[in-house]
């Protein structure tokens, strides 16, 4: 091994066995931590959740199936990680048309595979004002392989409303991020599954919004 200015270079390889731990909740082989013996590169065959973990550290799943990436990312905090699995996101792009001033639009995308949904963003071609009498109310509703099915995928919040309270105005040409349901089983998909977004004029709009459209990003969870 060499040194140039204080950077260790490596002529051969390392062969790095790592330390079999339990962190957070799950039991984990550790190859890497940082000056705070929180874990930047570790491998097993259980995602891990809870505690211990950098923000970016990366974790590769041994028994991750074939076709499938086996790399995740902690995109939470190191007191309450949250694994996403790398560059396997897929998006549905969902055409919508023409908001109206009055009334509902629907419009629907199916799922490409199975996986979970990670994200929901808007754009039209017009603002909207924020106003608490005349707004819009965005959701999402997974109809399943038939049609039929009842679960919600967005927050049935003001979050998802161009309310001017809790809610906020669309801007033109501006992405409009929707928020997903709180429960991770309501974001749950099988490839196939037919999912409805619709979105809901309350009173009279100021205006329409034309061109609208949506992107669903599935993400795999296996």
């Amino acid at each position: 091994m060499q040194t140039d200015n204080a950077i260790a270079r490596i002529r051969n390889g390392y062969q790095i066995d790592g330390k079999l731990k339990t962190v957070g909740s799950a039991s984990v082989n550790v190859i890497l931590q940082d000056s705070d013996e929180k874990v930047l590169l570790c491998t097993g065959t259980t995602k891990p959740t809870g505690a211990g973990y950098a923000k970016g550290c990366k974790f590769v799943k041994t028994d991750a199936v074939t076709g499938v990436s086996g790399v995740y990312e902690n995109v939470g905090t190191t007191s309450a990680s949250s694994f996403v699995l790398i560059g396997d996101s897929e998006a549905v792009l969902v055409p919508i048309g023409t908001v109206p001033t009055t009334g509902s639009i629907t419009a629907y995308g199916i799922a490409p595979k199975a996986g979970s949904l990670e994200s929901v963003d808007f754009i039209g071609v017009e603002a909207l004002a924020a106003n608490d009498t005349n707004y819009v109310t965005f959701t999402l509703v997974n109809k399943g392989q038939a049609g039929v099915g009842t679960t919600a995928m967005l927050a049935a919040t003001d979050a998802n409303t161009t309310k001017a309270t809790g809610g906020s105005a669309l801007v033109a040409k501006g992405k409009r991020a929707l928020t997903v349901h709180g429960t991770a089983a309501n974001l749950v998909v099988v490839k196939g599954d037919v999912l409805e977004l619709t979105i809901t004029a309350s009173g009279t709009l100021a205006n329409t919004v034309t061109l609208a459209a949506a992107i669903l990003r599935i993400i795999s969870t296996t």
